[in-house]
């Protein structure tokens, strides 16, 4: 009887063993590339196709946009962390050709377990790792939901009620402008609406890339008992689609 003890014994501590030195299930879940679809390199050139909607004057004005942005990593620096932070530099031309005019100044950062981006002074959280179907969180975690932005002069609440971003789509295929893309992950940023209020979010980015596709509908109206469109209907915000024509890589130094 002792013996047969002690046998129980010795197993139970292999068990305890085996199981503390066993690594959580999570860490080895979803896809391992995760920091391959957020590039950052100096001398890393996007340039997107940008075809926006903007509303305003109660909806009695209707403004019609496209035009092509590039965004060029131009620098970086190491922040307090110790991360390393990138400069991005955004220019807009029309499709018609034309130089570059510079509109703004962005940056990004990744480490081996988020992204980050800011656009105009407002920081996200965009990716977190490993990427993962389903897998949510706060992406505007560093400013307040009720934050007011202004839309063609108008101010509007244009991350009210966002709630959390969430991975879903997952190693999906996307053709874009005549591109095929591989590996491309979905992010919903916003998908919410009601009578008087529209606000959805989404982003697409494939491994090696970076963002490839961004779409977004910032919309209010007054029109509460309307059942027209939101495109019919609103009287403040825009909707706005935004897609990668090419890619340049710059040299890792």
């Amino acid at each position: 009887m002792l013996n047969l003890q002690k046998i129980i014994l010795f197993s139970f501590s292999l068990l305890i063993l085996f199981v503390s030195c066993t690594p959580e299930l999570e860490d080895y879940q979803g896809n391992l590339d995760g920091p391959k679809y957020f590039p950052l390199t100096v001398g890393n050139t996007w340039i997107y196709r940008v075809d926006s909607i903007v509303f305003d004057n109660q909806g009695l004005v209707i403004d019609s946009v496209s035009q092509f942005i590039k965004e060029t990593i131009t620098d970086k620096y190491t922040d307090e962390t110790g991360d390393d932070v990138f400069r991005i530099e955004r220019s807009t031309r029309g499709l018609d050709g034309g130089g570059w005019e510079v509109i703004s100044i962005w940056s990004a950062s990744k480490n081996d377990k988020v992204a980050y981006k800011t656009e105009n002074n407002l920081k996200f959280l965009k990716l977190t790792f490993p990427v993962t179907l389903n897998k949510t969180w706060e992406g505007n975690i560093f400013f307040p939901s009720d934050i007011v932005v202004r839309i063609a002069g108008e101010p509007i609440k244009m991350y009210q009620n966002w709630g959390k971003y969430k991975y879903s789509g997952v190693d999906e295929s996307l053709t874009l402008e005549g591109n095929v893309y591989q590996n491309v992950t979905t992010v919903l940023q916003a998908d919410v609406e009601n009578k008087i209020s529209k606000r959805f979010s989404i982003e697409k980015y494939a491994k090696d890339f970076g963002l490839v596709y961004k779409e977004m509908w910032i919309l209010d109206t007054q029109k509460s008992e309307s059942a027209a469109s939101w495109e019919v209907k609103a009287e403040e915000g825009f909707i706005m689609k935004k897609s990668l024509v090419s890619f340049v890589e710059g040299e890792a130094k």
